[in-house]
C-alpha cells in the first residue's frame, strides 16, 4: 500500500473541503507512529514502524481524524487535541473503515483479545463494581452512625479509614443509585454523574450494549445543556461545591494554625469568629 492508496481509502470514509496530503517518511520512530500538521494539512506516517497495511491504515485513520476535526467547526483552540470531540470522530471513522473492510478490528478478529476481554469484564470489572457497591453501603451505614452519635463523618473518613472524601462520596452515590456493578466501578461513576433517572437508565443500557464511555458522556452532557441555571438540582449542586470549597479552606486553615503553633507562634482570634462544626463533636 502506497501513499496515494492510503489517501484514497481515507477519502472513501469521509471527504473534507480542505485537501490533505499523506506522506510516508520512510523512517522508524520510537515516539509516534504518525502525526498531523494542521498548518499544511499533512499526514505523516512513519511506515517503518508498521508491520502490515492494516497497521498503516490504523495510524492513517488516527491522523485523518485530526484533519477532519481541524477542517470542521470543532477546530481545536487548545493544545489538548485528543478531547472528546476528537475521539468521537476517530471512532466513527474506524467503525466505517471496519464495515467497509478498509481496516480490520484486531480486538474482534484475534481470539486472544476476545478471550482476555471476556475474562476482564466477567471476572474483574464486575467484581470491582460489586465490591465498590458494598463499600458504598458500608459508608452510608457509617454516615448514619455518625449522625446518630453527633460526630463528624468527615473525621471518620479521614482518621479511621484514611481515604479521600471524594472517593467516599462517589461510592455512596453509586450505591444509592443502584448502578449495575457489571459495568465496572469507573463506568458506574460516569452513569451516576448523569442528570435524571431516565437518562441514567438509558446510559446504563447503552453501555451494557457496548457503547463507548466517552460517547455516552458527551451525549448526556449535551442533553443537560440548556437546563435553567437556577433549577433546584443546579442550586443543590452549587451548594455542594461551595460546601466542599469551604471545607477545604477550613482544613487548610487548621493545618496552617497547627504549623504556626508548632513554631511557637500564638493565634489570637475571637471565639465568635471560629468556624462552626470544627472538631469531632458537633455543637449545634
Amino acid at each position: 500500500m502506497n501513499q496515494e492508496q492510503v489517501k484514497e481509502q481515507l477519502m472513501r470514509l469521509q471527504g473534507t473541503e480542505r485537501d490533505f496530503t499523506v506522506l510516508f517518511t520512510g523512517k522508524k520512530s520510537r515516539r509516534v507512529d504518525g502525526l498531523y500538521k494542521p498548518e499544511t494539512a499533512e499526514i505523516l506516517i512513519h511506515n517503518r514502524n508498521h508491520g502490515d497495511d492494516n497497521a498503516i491504515m490504523y495510524t492513517a485513520i488516527h491522523e485523518y481524524a485530526h484533519h477532519v476535526q481541524f477542517s470542521g467547526p470543532d477546530r481545536p483552540t487548545t493544545p489538548r487535541v485528543h478531547g472528546g470531540t476528537y475521539w468521537e470522530i476517530f471512532y466513527d471513522l474506524m467503525g466505517r473503515a471496519e464495515e467497509m473492510g478498509i481496516c480490520r478490528n484486531i480486538f474482534q478478529s484475534d481470539i486472544r483479545f476476545v478471550e482476555l476481554a471476556g475474562e476482564i469484564k466477567g471476572h474483574v470489572l464486575s467484581r470491582n463494581g460489586e465490591l465498590m457497591l458494598e463499600f458504598g453501603r458500608l459508608l452510608v451505614k457509617a454516615h448514619d452512625l455518625c449522625v446518630e452519635t453527633r460526630v463528624s463523618f468527615e473525621d471518620f473518613i479521614d482518621r479511621c479509614l484514611g481515604i479521600h472524601r471524594k472517593s467516599a462520596r462517589q461510592a455512596m452515590k453509586v450505591y444509592a443509585m443502584g448502578i449495575d456493578p457489571g459495568l465496572g466501578y469507573d463506568t458506574m461513576t460516569v452513569v451516576a454523574s448523569i442528570r435524571g433517572e431516565e437518562n441514567r437508565a438509558e446510559a446504563q443500557a447503552a453501555l451494557k450494549e457496548g457503547a463507548r464511555v466517552e460517547a455516552v458522556k458527551m451525549r448526556y452532557r449535551e442533553k443537560g445543556e440548556g437546563k435553567p441555571a437556577d433549577s433546584l438540582e443546579a442550586l443543590m449542586q452549587e451548594k455542594s461545591r461551595t460546601e466542599q470549597t469551604i471545607q477545604r479552606l477550613l482544613d487548610k486553615l487548621e493545618r496552617l494554625e497547627s504549623m504556626i503553633r508548632g513554631m511557637g507562634g500564638e493565634i489570637e482570634r475571637p471565639a465568635a469568629s471560629r468556624p462552626r462544626g470544627h472538631g469531632v463533636t458537633r455543637t449545634e
